[in-house]
């Protein structure tokens, strides 16, 4: 019985039951054309059950959540969420839609929505199962079978979805969608250059590596009336997705990391998007942090991890010293004094350019350095190519995909943005040519930090003696760059 049905009127000397007042719920899990007419027609049978039901439907209790799976998390539902707060609050006495699918595809939904039923005693009706029942303990079976049915045919439809995905990933095809920005699709996986946006994707990283800011091409955008990819007005972090997205090099990818070859052309060549892409990585967002002259270099004498710069509250007291507070590393506290290490180093390392053909070396660092982290890079690169293979061919599982790309790719976010600076070349005045004590202090921070790792690989530091306070350059063993 409704909370409704324990209202009675009379009217004649008769017992008449007021109209049930229900809400009505529809959902389409993907709007492709925008126009949400999977949803119109749901509405439309709700409306016509609910008239031979008599049942009261106001405006306000036709709920539509467009485009918003009920099985994927991620995907808010806002609407559902209003429906269960209408039936909280006792605002309606029944709930309409198409299947019980359009409500849940996962039992954790059905619990919460038999909870709030059972205890108020709604009634809820659907046009392909006809009445739910979870009142009784066999109705809330028969919804539980029906809710494991639609949530093992969701998780299905996403293995086989992620496995489309991973084989066109692999195989340089694009998985669909709207077209990108730059490209106009042409179905099957292609695509082709839309040339107006495309120009203006290739200005804009231009003047990215030129020192224009995102903030700063997004506004001029918009002040010269260029269309966003939705036609909307352009935003820094629009821009920085399609920059960095691996597609305007002619890559598919996964995560927004390159895969393979795509079958699509590119818009800027794979040296240039690297270097673009490392350029908005470096990016500084919020208040300036504290850096440390020697930061990973220094290395601890007993477990080899790196030594971190600390202040202690005070930046005369500032040190390097060992993360003995991280499992599976030395208790010893290896630390020393970081105005006496930086200064030392920084001697030896003017010391040591004073009389070296800089140019020679930084020449030579550049390439070697170069051509590892591109081997690096190629290896990984080749090694998620194949896994997408495996998975699209279903010889791995999904989660066995996910927990070797997670690393992988985090590896690959590391060197790329290496192989962009080393492309870019280091922070050094290209002019320089000579070395000494007063041409190191005119240098900025980056500029002295470039030079150090010019010449230095690390520094091991020893244990010091306990309590003293006094510098000790034995402690000190440098690996040098060869």
């Amino acid at each position: 019985m409704t909370a409704a049905t324990l209202t009675r009127q009379r009217t004649n000397g008769a017992v008449i039951a007021p109209p049930l007042r229900a809400a009505i719920y529809c959902r389409i899990s993907e709007n492709r054309d925008g126009e949400g007419d999977g949803t119109v027609r749901q509405e439309a049978l709700c409306r016509e059950l609910a008239d031979k039901l008599a049942w009261d439907v106001e405006d306000r209790h036709v709920l539509v959540d467009d485009d918003a799976s009920a099985y994927n998390r991620r995907k808010r539902r806002p609407n559902y969420e209003q429906l269960l707060r209408l039936i909280e609050h006792g605002e309606i006495d029944a709930v309409l839609a198409v299947h019980t699918d359009r409500l849940y595809r996962r039992l954790s939904d059905l619990t919460r929505l038999t909870n709030l039923i059972e205890d108020r005693h709604i009634e809820v009706r659907t046009i392909a199962s006809g009445i739910v029942d979870l009142s009784t303990a066999s109705g809330r079976f028969s919804a539980q079978i029906l809710g494991a049915a639609g949530e093992y045919e969701s998780a299905r439809i996403g293995e086989r979805v992620s496995s489309k995905h991973a084989s066109n990933t692999a195989h340089g095809f694009d998985h669909g969608g709207p077209s990108p920005y730059g490209y106009r699709r042409l179905g099957e996986g292609r695509l082709e250059l839309e040339p107006a946006e495309a120009g203006i994707v290739r200005e804009c990283a231009e003047r990215l590596l030129a020192g224009e800011s995102l903030r700063q091409l997004a506004l001029d955008l918009g002040r010269r009336g260029v269309p966003s990819s939705r036609g909307g007005t352009w935003s820094p972090k629009a821009l920085k997705g399609i920059l960095t997205s691996p597609r305007i090099c002619g890559f598919t990818s996964s995560g927004n990391e390159p895969i393979a070859k795509a079958n699509w052309p590119a818009i800027i060549d794979r040296a240039t998007w690297e270097r673009v892409r490392g350029a908005i990585g470096s990016l500084k967002v919020g208040p300036p942090t504290k850096r440390s002259l020697l930061a990973g270099l220094l290395r601890c004498g007993i477990c080899g991890g790196g030594l971190y710069g600390h202040d202690r509250g005070d930046v005369r007291k500032r040190v390097y010293r060992c993360r003995s507070d991280v499992p599976g590393r030395c208790t010893s506290g290896v630390s020393i004094r970081a105005d006496d290490v930086e200064a030392f180093v920084s001697g030896l390392v003017i010391g040591t350019a004073s009389g070296a053909n800089l140019s020679l070396i930084r020449a030579e660092r550049s390439v070697s350095e170069s051509h590892r982290l591109q081997g690096e890079v190629a290896d990984d690169e080749a090694q998620l190519a194949e896994f997408a293979a495996d998975l699209g061919a279903r010889r791995i599982s999904r989660g066995e995909w996910i927990a070797f790309r997670g690393p992988v790719e985090e590896r690959l976010k590391v060197n790329r943005a290496l192989l962009a600076r080393t492309k870019g070349g280091d922070a050094l005045p290209r002019d320089l040519v000579k070395i000494d004590q007063a041409a190191f202090d005119r240098m900025t921070f980056d500029q002295r930090r470039a030079l150090i790792s010019l010449f230095i690989d690390h520094i091991t530091v020893a244990p010091g003696v306990p309590y003293s306070r006094s510098f000790d350059k034995d402690r000190l063993l440098v690996s040098w760059n060869v």
